[in-house]
């Protein structure tokens, strides 16, 4: 029996926890590569679609303009739809963190708070005898 509980507790305390910890970085690895935060960061004002703005043989002020704001038009577009993905990778990653701080918390305490409500509900069947 003793040897059950030692190694149930070594198990809990050792084996499990290096798991959950595992299992954390993996989630967020997870959601950073769900959205692609390192690849949008690399090119985050980059035009968001392959369009060509700046191919204009014309020489006339009105082109060169038009090709100049299409081209700003285009990566502000994209710096907007990167930042989102971006905002969104990271939010995953705070909330699968705070969800496994709470995980560990909860295993850590669990084996010393559930024979501690299994007292206390005897005593109190008990006390109402």
């Amino acid at each position: 029996m003793f040897s059950l509980l030692s190694d149930y507790t070594k198990w809990h305390y050792s084996y499990a926890l290096v798991a959950i910890i595992s299992l954390a970085q993996e989630f967020v690895r997870f959601f950073f590569n769900l959205f692609s935060v390192k690849l949008f960061m690399k090119s985050l004002f980059s035009p968001i679609f392959s369009i060509p703005t700046n191919d204009i043989s014309s020489t006339e002020i009105s082109d060169l303009i038009a090709g100049f704001a299409g081209g700003f038009l285009t990566r502000i577009i994209g710096a907007f739809f990167r930042l989102l993905f971006i905002a969104l990778g990271l939010l995953g990653g705070i909330i699968s963190i705070l969800l496994f701080i709470f995980t560990f918390i909860i295993w850590v305490l669990l084996p010393v708070v559930v024979p501690a409500l299994i007292y206390l509900a005897g005593v109190v069947s008990l006390s109402i005898l």
